[in-house]
């Protein structure tokens, strides 16, 4: 709260992670066409413009894993 009241943002901590609450972190998984492999596919959803506005007032990486892919061979499940 503090670091966003020096920016002039005077939202109450509760207000601001309903806010953020919404941004989310997904995994998806799929086989591959052959059946051999699972891929994980591990990126975080796009902020809102309001969102984005709370990560830039607390230097906060909107996106923070990036785009993440991990292939397992089937037999290692």
């Amino acid at each position: 709260e503090y670091s966003l009241r020096s920016k002039q943002d005077t939202r109450s901590w509760h207000t601001v992670k309903q806010i953020l609450q919404t941004h989310q972190v997904v995994t998806i998984v799929l086989p591959d066409a052959n059946g051999t492999k699972v891929h994980h596919i591990r990126v975080a959803t796009e902020p809102d413009a309001e969102q984005k506005a709370i990560y830039e007032k607390l230097g906060i990486n909107p996106k923070p894993t990036g785009r993440k892919v991990l292939t397992i061979k089937k037999e290692h499940l």
